[in-house]
């Protein structure tokens, strides 16, 4: 487990969040050790590497190497989602409704065993190129 709490002095730093702001407009506030997203909207801290998806805003659009970089980037993203999205959409989710770490880890098993043989044929079916 990790303990998301050493990182909230970091995010705040970062984002600038105030949790205890309670407007009447917008999305409501979250919690900011929870947060994810595509989008990179802030600076990267010192040591870390950007690997988000740069934003253009109305007024200013992206120049040619942040859109290559977000074309790379999207590249992979792309790839993975779709299989979450097939495991949530297509087989019903991927909730586990098991008592014990050992049956919740075979239940995750046989959910990726599905997918790859349901990607398989598919593959098969279409003459796809494969991800290699």
């Amino acid at each position: 487990m990790v303990d998301f709490e050493c990182f909230r002095p970091t995010l705040n730093r970062i984002f600038k969040y105030d949790l205890k702001n309670k407007s009447h407009g917008g999305r409501p506030p979250y919690e900011i050790t929870l947060a994810d997203s595509a989008y990179q909207n802030q600076a990267t801290p010192k040591g870390a590497e950007l690997f988000t998806c740069l934003k253009n805003t109305r007024s200013k659009s992206l120049k040619a190497d942040d859109r290559m970089f977000n074309k790379i980037i999207s590249k992979i993203r792309v790839r993975i989602e779709h299989v979450f999205g097939f495991v949530e959409n297509s087989m019903h989710g991927s909730s586990l409704r098991s008592i014990g770490f050992d049956r919740a880890i075979l239940n995750t098993d046989l959910t990726n065993l599905t997918y790859n043989l349901l990607r398989y044929e598919q593959v098969k079916r279409l003459n796809l190129k494969t991800w290699r």
